[in-house]
C-alpha cells in the first residue's frame, strides 16, 4: 500500500510540514527524506545575532539560471550559512562555517536585499 507521509522540519524555531508521497515502506520514507538531512542538522540559533527564525533559501544565478545556491538565512539580521553541494549529489554544511552577513563592495550598489517569493 502506498501513502502519503507528512513530518515536520524544523529550522530554527520555524517549523515545515513536508509532504513525502509514495512511502511503502520504512525504508522507502528514509531514502526519500534523507535529502532533508542538511536541513535536519542545522543549527537551531544563528550565529551572528543567536536568532531562531531561520529559514532555508534557494535561488539560482548564472546568466541562463544554470547554478543552484542554498542556504539558511536569518531573519532577524539577514546573515546566511552556506550549504554546500557534493559533486555525487547531496548537501552538507561545514562544521567550522558560521553565519555570515553580507557586506557590500566599496563602490558598488548591491544592497544584498533577498526577495522573498510572495512578499
Amino acid at each position: 500500500m502506498t501513502t502519503t507521509a507528512t513530518f515536520p522540519v524544523t529550522v530554527g524555531s520555524n517549523t515545515i510540514n513536508v509532504n513525502v508521497d509514495g512511502v511503502t515502506t520504512l525504508e522507502s520514507l528514509c531514502e526519500k527524506i534523507a535529502p532533508f538531512e542538511t536541513l535536519l542538522t542545522a543549527p537551531s540559533k544563528c550565529s551572528a545575532c543567536d536568532s531562531g527564525n531561520l529559514l532555508p533559501v534557494h535561488r539560482k544565478a548564472g546568466p541562463k539560471g544554470e547554478f543552484d545556491f542554498y542556504e539558511v538565512l536569518c531573519v532577524g539580521c539577514g546573515a546566511k550559512l552556506k550549504i554546500h553541494q557534493k559533486k555525487a549529489g547531496g548537501t552538507y554544511i561545514k562544521r567550522e562555517e558560521t553565519f555570515e552577513k553580507f557586506t557590500p563592495k566599496e563602490g558598488t550598489a548591491d544592497t544584498g536585499t533577498i526577495e522573498l517569493d510572495g512578499e
